[in-house]
């Protein structure tokens, strides 16, 4: 089943992402599991592109099913087989899923390429009574070094220009974002993370943005890993660093009937 109408910006570079994209930090799913209510046997995971938090979401809840939504055929082609997950070609606001089958929706950056009006439609109708909806971003990332920080900053102001509308929603820690349930809540956590200081810049290679942007200046990568690497005093690019990545978690839960 494939989708013609959904914003596709990543199939084009589909295998880049599924290699650079970070997986997201424990503590999200941590955080999931206090705010639950009752058990978890189906977790419907909606825009999961190449399935990085599928992939922690079935080892995180190894009693559940984990099922993967995603419109771009390109995604889910990346997308690691396990046991207990299964992936549907779909769009977000038309999973083609049954009524009430998911105890828990997660939304791992993406909600915000959605129209949303008709994915809470789809939410309601898919998420049991008292399930819960998790919704996260990453924020800002730094690296706590003022030069390097300012360096970072500056080609993002240069990509800026370049990402889509909806990723503004990002940039604004989904303060935008109004859940259709009145039991909800929302933090913003920072989370240390030591990484080759090259996997940071592959990530960002990964951006849509930046896809776009290397069309216009193919250095501007090349050149802003360089000059980080000197400001970080790194000798080889492979070597270890600390980002301190910030994210944004929205959780709501469905009322009991």
């Amino acid at each position: 089943m494939s989708n013609p109408n959904f914003i596709d910006l990543f199939s084009g570079h589909s295998a880049i992402y599924a290699k650079y994209r970070p997986t997201y930090p424990e503590q999200i799913y941590t955080d999931i599991k206090n705010y639950l209510t009752k058990d978890v046997k189906v977790i419907v995971d909606i825009g999961c592109g190449s399935g990085q938090a599928v992939v922690d979401l079935a080892k995180h809840f190894k009693g559940a099913k984990v099922i993967g939504v995603e419109p771009s055929p390109q995604q889910l082609e990346q997308a690691p087989k396990m046991d207990n997950v299964e992936y549907r070609c779909a769009k977000a606001e038309q999973t083609g899923l049954p009524d009430g089958i998911a105890d828990l929706i997660t939304v791992a950056t993406a909600i915000h390429w959605f129209d949303l009006d008709l994915f809470w439609k789809e939410v309601d109708r898919i998420l049991a009574p008292g399930g819960v909806i998790a919704v996260w971003t990453n924020g800002t990332s730094e690296t706590h070094v003022l030069e390097a920080d300012k360096i970072y900053k500056k080609f993002f102001g240069e990509i800026l220009p370049y990402f889509a509308p909806q990723a503004h929603m990002t940039f604004n820690k989904y303060k935008d974002i109004i859940f259709p349930y009145e039991k909800n809540e929302r933090k913003i956590t920072i989370y240390p993370r030591e990484m080759p200081f090259k996997a940071f810049i592959d990530y960002l290679g990964s951006w849509s943005s930046v896809q776009k942007y290397l069309e216009k200046d193919p250095h501007i990568l090349e050149q802003t890993e360089k000059d980080m690497a000197t400001a970080l005093k790194l000798k080889d690019p492979r070597d270890p660093v600390t980002i301190y990545w910030e994210i944004v978690l929205l959780l709501a839960q469905k009322p009991e009937k």
